[in-house]
């Protein structure tokens, strides 16, 4: 009598596995998750192409506000069209769940080369803070708010080119919105004061500030603003003086704290207008030009907050090349190279999965 075939074993986990097939794309690998969903790495089965397929967790996909907020994520960006945005490719919806197709890019985030590098060369991070500000301007001119620039949603590809990812809290200005009245949106560290209060209105001079946060963090190696307590954070983020990046590091240029500054300032109406002013402002302070500093924002101010300063500064990479605006410095390259070479790349962007 012949023996009984083994029984065969079904998964049932929902999650893509390595070789599953989904509309064509098979599953490589995962290359990021956050507690709202997973990142993939996959290749289409026919052309061969190879990207990153971004899934809404099964479990949550039957809840509306959230599953609404995934799709508004691949609306809006096919409405975008920037070479420093990580573009959409497409976006299918089937039994093995929600996905949203985007070029799968080399690269790494800036959190992970600023965690390398501790600081980035002072030119190396004006040129970084002008590539965002020219998408962060596009999607502005598109009445679109990002809503959560931090450096884990920052892309800093091979070739030096910064993306921003991770449209999954923006929205159009004017639009329904999927976050309740009063409730705070975004990162603690990277809010604007009147985002971090909690307040029902914020525009793009809310991500100008948050522009500034990063420039200042690229600059100094940290940011503004840090506690274990992330209410505290905002607590600052609307109360506090922010200590002068001269003191964290004093071979900043007087006109660069100036610009960043004002960038930080606690009143919306005293920030520049655009995210593009903003990085203007920070190369003509690398060229020696200073400009005045916003209202309350005085750099020979003392009453900053000294819970804010740290022991001692961040070494950094001090290689001068000369900033370009706009441009691509060839230390971007070099820097990001380096970071490839020790191990840090992502072969993706590490796209962080949270819809807010």
């Amino acid at each position: 009598m012949a023996a009984p075939a083994p029984s065969r074993t079904v998964r049932r986990d929902p999650i893509p596995q390595p070789g599953d097939v989904i509309e064509g794309y098979r599953i490589d690998r995962e290359v990021g998750r956050g507690g709202m969903g997973r990142v993939f790495r996959a290749l289409h089965a026919v052309t061969g192409q190879v990207v990153a397929l971004k899934m809404l967790l099964p479990e949550l996909a039957n809840d509306p506000r959230l599953r609404k907020r995934f799709v508004n994520e691949a609306q809006l960006l096919a409405q975008l069209d920037h070479p420093n945005l990580v573009p959409l490719l497409g976006f299918f919806d089937t039994a093995q769940g929600a996905f949203i197709v985007m070029p799968f890019v080399d690269g790494i985030t800036l959190d992970k080369m600023l965690r390398h590098q501790g600081r980035l060369a002072i030119d190396v991070a004006i040129d970084l803070v002008g590539q965002l500000a020219s998408g962060i301007d596009y999607v502005h001119r598109r009445d679109i708010l990002h809503r959560d620039l931090k450096p884990s949603n920052v892309l800093v590809r091979s070739d030096g080119r910064v993306q921003i990812t991770d449209f999954g809290i923006a929205r159009i200005v004017g639009a329904e919105r999927l976050t309740r009245t009063g409730m705070v949106v975004g990162t603690a560290e990277y809010l604007a004061p009147e985002q971090a209060s909690g307040q029902t209105f914020d525009d793009h001079r809310s991500e100008i500030y948050s522009l500034a946060v990063l420039g200042y963090e690229m600059l100094t190696g940290r940011v503004p603003f840090r506690h274990q307590n992330a209410a505290q954070v905002l607590i600052k983020h609307v109360q506090s003086i922010p200590p002068p990046p001269r003191t964290v590091r004093p071979d900043i240029p007087r006109g660069v704290e100036v610009a960043l500054l004002r960038g930080l300032a606690k009143r919306a109406e005293d920030r520049y207008p655009s995210c593009q002013a903003l990085h203007e402002a920070m190369v003509r302070g690398l060229e020696g030009a200073e400009g005045e500093p916003a209202a309350g924002a005085s750099v020979d101010a003392p009453a900053y907050d000294d819970d804010a300063i740290p022991s001692a500064a961040t070494p950094a990479a001090e290689a001068s090349t000369g900033a370009r605006p706009g441009g691509l410095s060839l230390a971007v390259q070099v820097l990001v190279g380096a970071a490839l070479g020790a191990g840090l790349a992502w072969g993706a962007w590490q796209l962080l999965t949270r819809f807010g």
